[in-house]
């Protein structure tokens, strides 16, 4: 009976730690729930949707939209999510609940744009990206204009590069839970783009900035490019007031990373429990 009762309480703890208990229901209000996306789906708005989901929501509900994030999440892949109307979906995701935060205070175009972009993952998680792109920077650091060029191209047959227009690529800054949108620009017809980098960024105590460009294409596979640049105000220690989201890991909101703490010692004494749990009935079997 002592080992029954000690392999139930390992599965409770396994199916707390997984996260894999159901949702609650979740009721969308008539009028709410027959609201209609005011877009139409085309590249661009899928494009758009699909940056604002991997910079947003890719953290919680997976790269391919299947829940599979740090937390438990919807998986936005089955039939029974993909049923929802687009005004239900958009009265969650503007609502939020438990540990989905509220996302109200974003654009409201942001959020029509995500929802067509998840209709994408229908059947599976379809690929959007297929086609092979790379993306390198330049920085010439000798001049005082603090510019970024980024060139887009890819490989022909005969191994040459072939450059790219009309590529989105999207710059920002690395933060310690998340990117820091800077700007974005499209190719032009020799695959160069060119950004005017913002002033007023904190950086590291020196003033570094970890810069990371992405390439914002619905057609492409996805291609990074990073650079450490001097272009940012040292941080010398700011006042509590001063302390943002995108800040870096000694400017970030104290309660931020409390959370995240917590949230990693709450899994690991989870994970060391089971074990030992595991270890206690190995050797009680033993003994039996």
């Amino acid at each position: 009976m002592r080992i029954c009762g000690n392999s139930i309480i390992i599965m409770l703890l396994l199916a707390c730690s997984l996260d894999v208990l159901a949702f609650e229901p979740w009721n969308v209000p008539g009028p709410e729930g027959g609201r209609k996306n005011p877009l139409k789906a085309d590249k661009n708005v899928i494009e758009n949707g699909r940056i604002f989901f991997m910079n947003t929501c890719k953290a919680c509900h997976g790269e391919q939209g299947l829940g599979n994030g740090v937390i438990k999440a919807a998986d936005m892949t089955t039939a029974k999510f993909q049923s929802q109307t687009d005004g239900e979906l958009f009265y969650k995701i503007t609502t939020g609940r438990g540990q989905m935060p509220s996302f109200k205070a974003m654009n409201s175009n942001d959020l029509w744009q995500v929802i067509i972009f998840i209709r994408t993952l229908a059947g599976g998680a379809k690929q959007v990206l297929k086609k092979n792109a790379m993306l390198n920077l330049i920085i010439d650091v000798n001049k005082p204009e603090k510019q970024v060029t980024g060139v887009v191209y890819f490989m022909d047959e005969a191994g040459q590069k072939q450059p790219l227009e009309k590529i989105k690529v999207g710059f920002y800054v690395q933060r310690m839970f998340g990117l820091l949108p800077v700007g974005s620009k499209y190719t032009n017809d020799k695959g160069y783009v060119r950004l005017d980098f913002p002033s007023g960024i904190i950086g590291d105590t020196i003033g570094n900035l970890n810069l990371v460009a992405k390439l914002e294409d619905a057609e492409y596979k996805s291609a990074d490019a990073l650079a450490t640049v001097k272009w940012g105000l040292p941080n010398t220690g700011l006042k509590k007031a001063e302390r943002t989201l995108w800040a870096t890991n000694k400017l970030a909101p104290v309660w931020l990373i409390l959370s995240f703490t917590l949230t990693l010692l709450v899994i690991f004494g989870v994970i060391i429990y089971v074990l030992l749990q595991v270890r206690k009935i190995h050797r009680l079997g033993k003994i039996v």
